[in-house]
């Protein structure tokens, strides 16, 4: 099914998908987060109840303020309803193919978004496993760090290419190293002017295979 997006010299090495429920509660996996939305949501429902005891009057008219708590609801509505639903969707759509040359990553609800990451890009590569893929026997791979960026007042983070909730994590962990060790190591080979074999690097790839 995927193999259009893979060129005809790379071989697959594993076809992954994300486990359901792990990818549908990951924005949910820090602790911190979720208790910094239930103190807001708890703040925004008091302010809320205040604006409204004035609603005993009949026929009160239209106050604009009176609207700042239910938009500020809107939050804490995206983040534990609308967020997880639109991950339900894209849990389905989403698979991790890892080739010999690099690592792609497939999503998209309405198109198919592919994204490539070449072994030589991969620069945090660690394993996590929280509660949630505890109870569930997977784990989640980092490929590349998350980073922040400040534009004038405001600050955001562009989160790394992970592949979240799959199984047998350590083995594809394993599989992910050797493949950096092979692929980088011929790739920054500077001696001979690349010989026929790697000699004293003692990697799998062959210049017979290009």
């Amino acid at each position: 099914m995927y193999r259009e997006f893979v060129e005809d010299n790379e071989k697959i090495l594993e076809e992954l998908k994300p486990d359901t429920v792990v990818y549908t509660l990951w924005h949910l996996r820090n602790i911190f987060v979720v208790l910094f939305v239930l103190v807001w949501t708890g703040i925004v429902v008091t302010i809320s109840r205040g604006f409204n005891s004035f609603g005993d009057v009949p026929f009160q008219p239209f106050n604009f303020f009176s609207l700042i708590p239910r938009l500020m609801l809107l939050f804490p509505i995206g983040f534990f309803i609308i967020s997880p639903i639109v991950r339900l969707f894209q849990s389905s759509r989403i698979r991790y193919i890892i080739t010999d040359k690099r690592v792609y990553i497939i999503s998209g609800i309405i198109g198919t978004d592919v994204q490539s990451i070449e072994y030589r890009e991969i620069d945090k590569l660690n394993v996590n496993v929280g509660l949630l893929e505890k109870m569930r026997n997977k784990g989640t791979i980092q490929l590349t760090p998350d980073r922040s960026y400040n534009s004038g007042d405001s600050r955001y983070v562009e989160y790394g290419h992970r592949l979240i909730g799959i199984d047998r994590p350590y083995e594809v962990y394993k599989l992910l190293k050797k493949n950096m060790l092979d692929v980088v190591t011929d790739q920054q080979f500077p001696n001979e002017y690349r010989p026929s074999t790697n000699r004293g690097y003692n990697t799998n790839l062959d210049n017979n295979d290009r």
